[in-house]
């Protein structure tokens, strides 16, 4: 087990990128190979609680008005939201392994709130660092003001596959204001929002989930490595309102309600395919994709959105649909000398949590006639959103989500929907 403040394992590097692998492990033997369990998630579930404590300074760490008569409990509510998300989220990102007793999972532990202590498993500190904390960092040749978050794991246990460390939550004045992070006057202090989705992203970490790999040009990726920044950053009333106003972005599971308006370039090729399957006679300007529990929705919209007419809808049974496309999103390396599981084979890498996309065969229907036509429906998840594509019964394959050089209502060109939560 490491013991040194020295050992940290910095797992989330959330505004800058750092020469080589991100510190994502502590430098052994003469050969400079990293240590293998650098990735792995903090706990698996022969650690049946978590237990963990707040500390905040309260005076560079700006709070609604309503949390500071009692900022712990405040604090502690807000943690149980993200930490709750993880619990759902991971219950379908694992449920593939989660009938195997000998196969490590992850999100099944309770988190209890004490006191800080020596046992304390995770320390929640807002705006705050101890002396030691500050130092190690300075020894690591980091500076905290750089990040707006991260998760630092000190200490793992290989014999029971146990880490302990911190998720530290930037300070929005004082000493350890970001110095390099473009930030909004106390965005803590603007509801919960924020701080959830902050917190939520660090989480992920501490479950072994690494950043992102797919380039996003807004970062709005719950796991990019610029998601922190993008919740701290400057926003007008709307965008203020939409972070306020939504969920978690969905990582594992499917959508069960979205909604995007596209209003794409008439030469784009698979306009014409969708217009084509709709059977449109008039190519509207605009169109509304709203998925309603087992229904997806297509309406005409005007530039600003709005929906018009309802053209027909896709039925489908999300309880029905097979999972296709299978990727791994948490690995673990079991250590020789561990005790909590039976290896199965002679590599020591073994998938813990898989993202999958889903199938299944649907039927659209035409609100304004008899007509019905067949498409195999493909919802993949894709950071903060879910894609919905598939092959239609004429053999077309119709995307509804992206459609290139198309622009949606607010005029931005790129991928046309953000299937919102």
């Amino acid at each position: 087990m490491e013991t040194t403040m020295k050992n940290l394992i910095f797992a989330a590097m959330a505004t800058v990128t750092l020469a080589g692998p991100c510190y994502a492990g502590t430098w052994v033997g003469g050969g400079g190979e990293f240590n293998m369990d650098s990735q792995n998630p903090w706990f698996v579930q022969n650690t049946t609680t978590i237990k963990a404590c707040v500390l905040v300074d309260a005076e560079h760490f700006h709070l609604p008005p309503y949390a500071n008569t009692d900022p712990n409990r405040y604090l502690q509510g807000v943690i149980h939201v993200a930490f709750k998300y993880w619990q759902d989220e991971l219950a379908v990102g694992t449920r593939w392994f989660r009938q195997d007793k000998n196969a490590p999972t992850v999100g099944t532990q309770d988190l209890e709130f004490g006191p800080c202590a020596d046992d304390t498993d995770l320390r929640f500190q807002f705006g705050t660092l101890s002396k030691a904390q500050q130092a190690a960092f300075r020894d690591q040749g980091q500076d905290p003001r750089k990040f707006v978050s991260l998760a630092v794991r000190t200490d793992y246990d290989r014999i029971h596959l146990k880490g302990k460390g911190f998720i530290y939550v930037t300070a929005d004045s004082g000493p350890l204001r970001p110095t390099n992070v473009t930030m909004m006057p106390q965005p803590w202090a603007h509801g919960e929002a924020r701080l959830i989705k902050v917190l939520a992203h660090e989480l992920g970490h501490v479950f072994g989930l690494q950043h992102t790999k797919r380039l996003d040009r807004y970062d709005s990726d719950l796991m990019s490595s610029g998601f922190p920044a993008v919740m701290v950053k400057p926003a007008d009333p709307d965008e203020d309102e939409v972070i306020n106003g939504s969920g978690i972005p969905v990582f594992f599971s499917v959508n069960h309600r979205a909604d995007g308006s596209i209003c794409p370039d008439a030469s784009d090729p698979n306009w014409a395919a969708v217009v084509s399957f709709l059977n449109l006679s008039t190519v509207p300007a605009c169109l509304n994709i709203t998925r309603t529990d087992d229904n997806i929705e297509i309406s005409t919209t005007n530039q600003s959105g709005e929906r018009q007419a309802l053209l027909g809808s896709l039925h489908l049974d999300l309880g029905k649909m097979w999972p296709t496309d299978l990727s791994p999103a948490i690995t673990i390396w079991l250590p020789p000398d561990q005790t909590v599981f039976t290896p199965q084979s002679s590599d020591p890498h073994q998938i813990v949590a898989i993202l999958a996309s889903y199938m299944q065969t649907a039927e659209y229907r035409d609100a304004r006639s008899n007509m019905r036509r067949r498409m195999l429906v493909t919802i993949a998840p894709e950071g903060d959103n879910n894609n919905v594509y598939g092959l239609t019964d004429d053999g077309q394959m119709l995307d509804l989500t992206h459609i290139s050089d198309g622009r949606n209502a607010d005029g931005i060109s790129g991928p046309v929907i953000k299937l919102a939560k």
